[in-house]
């Protein structure tokens, strides 16, 4: 089965069908240098660093926003700023989750 029709089919199986396909796959040997489950964590660290990215993104545009509000301005009593820094902080918090997640992936691949 080539790769695209692989990948098109994967896609139509439910969750629990994957699963124990991965789980029945993870019995073989797949390669001498890489089991199924380091291939499962680097995709997930993929993903992970795509919405870093996205993240990241995202906080400059926020920023560019905050700093484009003139500083005599930029108070908590204006609705823009507050929501702006709510936003900043938010986008922070996420930012941190994503990062203590991958790092937490790249211990479970590299011990």
């Amino acid at each position: 089965m080539k790769e695209k029709n692989l990948r098109e089919f994967l896609e139509k199986c439910s969750k629990a069908e994957l699963i124990e396909a991965a789980v029945e796959l993870s019995e073989y040997q797949m390669s001498a240098f890489r089991s199924l489950v380091k291939i499962v964590v680097m995709k997930k660290i993929v993903t992970i660093d795509k919405k870093i990215d996205e993240n990241i993104a995202r906080l400059k545009i926020l920023n560019k926003k905050l700093k484009s509000i003139p500083e005599s301005e930029r108070h908590i009593c204006n609705d823009d700023v507050r929501e702006l820094m709510t936003a900043i902080n938010d986008n922070m918090i996420e930012y941190s989750k994503l990062n203590n997640q991958r790092d937490k992936l790249e211990n479970k691949l590299y011990k």
